[in-house]
């Protein structure tokens, strides 16, 4: 009890609307009983312990969807001027399509090959790298098991940047022009050989960084490979707006869909990242999204329900960053 006490008194954070979404912007006027007596209604010790770790910036909301409760803060994170200064979205090309098919990894993967080898001088010219040989290769047991789950509508799967990128420093990865992609083999799967007469091109080790204070700084030399925090329909309905989560009482939360971030900046004191995704053209503004950097968000389940594991601690709308190195 003392440590709710002291967490309420010492911040009085708690702003909250449990009924509907308010701009970040907004603010809440509460006397000091009705605060502690909203932080104690809904939110347990241990959350509120840790949403106070992180320091909030502002207010607190509790946002309710139609499934959980998410609280929501800004916790802002500095970036230097240098890192501000780089846009590297010229050097990644063209919006891929995934299509119907769960292989955002794969083409961020090699999105960052190709971006990283044009970038440092590995390739004269931009070099699109093959996302379906990652599909096909990086896991076959996984894929076949999707297969079966799936009546063999899908042979696609869910996975991370990292672990692409770790089968790529051991089996290599040929031009897309060479192992063109199609998004699922379902519902044969591939074929059960590697191309062995075409070129294939390595790298030596994969970055991975669990801090987005510690992953940032590298936008200075070249893009990074981040999770983004994927809630259904906001994803789809933010255009060219700042993406911060959940805004309706119809959102879901659907889990990981990996990106490439290509540039960040700052707008009316709020860090936010610029990021490519593989949706093609219509989603976002062409596919591209402004994903804020500030907003910090933990889930407070229901009554009887469990907390995703993604959100059963504080978590950024960005995550898991990783790229290739080459020397």
């Amino acid at each position: 009890m003392q440590k709710c006490e002291r967490s309420t008194m010492e911040q009085l954070l708690a702003t909250m609307s449990s009924q509907k979404y308010h701009p970040i912007e907004d603010k809440f006027t509460f006397t000091i009983h009705e605060e502690i007596h909203n932080v104690f209604k809904r939110l347990s010790g241990p959350i509120l312990e840790a949403i106070i770790s992180f320091k909030p910036d502002v207010d607190i909301e509790l946002f309710n969807t139609n499934v959980t409760s998410f609280a929501r803060w800004m916790s802002h994170v500095v970036t230097s001027d240098i890192v501000r200064s780089k846009n590297w979205k010229e050097k990644m090309h063209w919006i891929r399509n995934q299509g119907p098919h769960s292989t955002c990894w794969a083409i961020a993967a090699v999105e960052l090959i190709s971006a990283l080898r044009f970038i440092l001088g590995y390739d004269t010219e931009y070099t699109d790298y093959s996302a379906q040989f990652l599909v096909d290769f990086v896991n076959v047991k996984r894929g076949e098991r999707k297969c079966a789950e799936t009546n063999g509508n899908h042979y696609c799967f869910d996975y991370t940047i990292a672990k692409a990128l770790e089968f790529v420093v051991h089996a290599g990865i040929p031009e897309a022009k060479d192992w063109v992609y199609v998004g699922c083999r379902a519902p044969n799967g591939p074929p059960n050989y590697r191309p062995q007469n075409i070129p294939r091109f390595y790298i030596k080790s994969v970055t991975k960084i669990s801090s987005i204070h510690e992953a940032l700084p590298y936008l200075q030399f070249h893009p990074i490979g981040a999770a983004l925090a994927f809630f259904e329909p906001d994803y789809y309905l933010i255009k060219d707006g700042v993406y911060r989560g959940p805004v309706y009482i119809e959102s879901v939360y659907k889990g990981f869909h990996y990106v490439n971030i290509y540039a960040i900046i700052e707008e009316n004191g709020e860090t936010i990242a610029l990021v490519k995704s593989s949706h093609g053209e219509r989603y976002g503004d062409g596919g591209y999204f402004k994903v804020s950097c500030d907003v910090l968000m933990i889930e407070v389940p229901w009554e009887g329900i469990n907390a995703h594991t993604h959100y059963r601690q504080p978590m950024r709308l960005l995550s898991r960053f990783s790229f290739p190195t080459f020397a």
